[in-house]
């Protein structure tokens, strides 16, 4: 479903001159080549981004001398919402889609790249009289390089891509000479101590039935992710599911090591009721997230809220997820040491992303244009609550304004710190990045269920969920399949 709205701007300027977009100004200037051209902003209809950026699609109108309309889409309908990106016209279009279909809007090959024009930093940006600028390499450099840049080519800003984090007792931990964990060696060994340094505490993770997929990837990237190889979930060559391979058997296997060791309803648990757990002073370790300044819940994401009450005298850190020293080759079938502790982010498991529809090349420019106004350095605009994360290194000294307001003095900047970390680094990994995603996550949530319920040989459990990919694989075709994957990974198609 997609509805469509018209956004008034300022034909006439105040006595012709002094204001932005008036001939004569600075502003105009610079944008002159922009006068008349037509652009569309499709968004998600649930977030009502029509009226959060009404204000900001008039002031740019007035500046650019351009017009804008709103396409509000519907993209948890069962009707086809890529129609939005593939209608081939001439106007552009601003999309903003989830991460999550990210593989099926790149099927679609509508996308138009970023023009070098709107890659300028800040200072260029300001220097010819623009209130705004894309500042392509400001970007967190893992979001740039690994999620931004499909196929070698700029052409997608994530505007919204939460990672998981560690919050610890940082006030427990000092008090008896510990340090946050840096592998999950580390981190088992700090749960099998609870009662020394924690005494009546628990550590919560994540693994309630929508979220435990996620749940189990971000735990088994480290593992599974080898510096010299792009297959983590299927091989990029011939899109053979990998998932009950080596790697991901192992974290099963300590994962199923380590559930005795937290509390006893994680099964049951959100992201949200960790974060409760551990603000309330009932939790010494949790992993879960920030999603926004009232805990909305994340874009096309896990259910629920988070908000929480926070216990007085407790002082939180942060810390990217726990690493491994040790990672699978599967060019040589064989574990490999690595020099130091890889910490492998996951991202792609809710989120929003911004393209630009192909249209006639002035209308991409200003289209592109836009979404410099909306989602550049300054991000001076009124997003919906919860659409914008950290993506950029400029947000990292306005923390405050991107995490909840339970979190206090220096915590904040320490969320945003272990985020940046997890994002700057360039082994950042979508979550099943390819075409039918759903149901390949589907599959894998029911084989995380069956072993819960009934828990038996890790790898059993996998070779029955890597028997449900091959299958659906086949139905597709493994040459669609694993192309969308290559081309998710910024690698060229095999099929010519």
């Amino acid at each position: 479903m997609v509805r469509k709205f018209i956004v008034w701007f300022p034909l006439l300027c105040v006595l012709g001159f002094g204001l932005p977009g008036c001939p004569g100004s600075t502003q105009q200037a610079s944008t002159s080549t922009l006068t008349g051209q037509k652009v569309i902003l499709a968004a998600p209809e649930k977030f009502k981004f029509r009226d959060s950026l009404e204000v900001s699609l008039n002031d740019w109108s007035a500046e650019t001398g351009a017009t804008v309309s709103v396409e509000e889409v519907n993209w948890e309908e069962k009707s086809d919402p890529l129609a939005a990106i593939d209608a081939n016209e001439a106007t552009a279009k601003v999309v903003v889609f989830p991460l999550t279909h990210m593989a099926d809007v790149l099927a679609q090959q509508r996308l138009a790249p970023v023009p070098v024009e709107e890659r300028v930093t800040e200072a260029e940006s300001a220097a010819n009289g623009n209130r705004a600028s894309l500042d392509w390499e400001e970007l967190l450099p893992g979001l740039r390089e690994r999620v931004g840049t499909p196929g070698k080519v700029a052409t997608v800003l994530p505007v919204c891509a939460p990672v998981l984090v560690l919050y610890y007792r940082a006030d427990l931990l000092e008090q008896h000479g510990l340090k946050p964990p840096a592998t999950w060696d580390e981190y088992r060994t700090l749960l099998e101590s609870l009662g020394t340094w924690a005494p009546g505490l628990t550590a919560v993770e994540p693994w309630n039935e929508e979220f435990r997929a996620t749940m189990f990837l971000a735990r088994a990237a480290s593992l599974a992710s080898h510096p010299a190889n792009y297959s983590l979930f299927f091989d990029v060559d011939n899109a053979y599911p990998l998932i009950d391979g080596p790697a991901f058997t192992r974290a099963l296997g300590e994962m199923q090591k380590s559930r005795p060791l937290l509390a006893k309803d994680c099964l049951k648990y959100s992201p949200w009721d960790c974060r409760a757990e551990i603000l309330a002073g009932r939790a010494a370790m949790a992993i879960t997230l920030e999603s926004s300044e009232n805990g909305v819940r994340l874009p096309f994401g896990p259910g629920g809220e988070g908000k929480a009450a926070r216990k007085d005298g407790i002082t939180l850190g942060f810390t990217p997820l726990p690493g491994s020293l040790e990672a699978f080759n599967p060019s040589r079938n064989d574990w490999e040491t690595l020099v130091a502790p890889q910490q492998v982010t996951l991202t792609g498991f809710a989120g929003l992303a911004v393209g630009v529809r192909k249209g006639e090349e002035p209308s991409t420019i200003a289209a592109w244009n836009l979404v410099a106004r909306l989602w550049g350095t300054d991000l001076g605009a009124t997003h919906p609550e919860g659409t914008v994360s950290f993506f950029r290194e400029s947000q990292l000294a306005d923390a405050q304004r991107w995490v909840g307001r339970e979190l206090k003095g220096s915590e904040p900047g320490a969320y945003a710190s272990a985020v940046s970390t997890s994002l700057r680094d360039a082994r950042v990994v979508l979550e099943l990045p390819v075409l039918h995603r759903d149901e390949f996550r589907a599959a894998l949530t029911r084989g995380l269920t069956a072993f819960l319920e009934s828990p038996g040989e890790p790898r059993e459990a996998l070779t029955k969920v890597a028997t449900e990919w091959s299958a659906l694989i086949e139905k597709v075709g493994a040459d669609k399949i694993r192309d969308s994957y290559r081309h998710s990974l910024g690698l060229a198609p095999l099929t010519r």
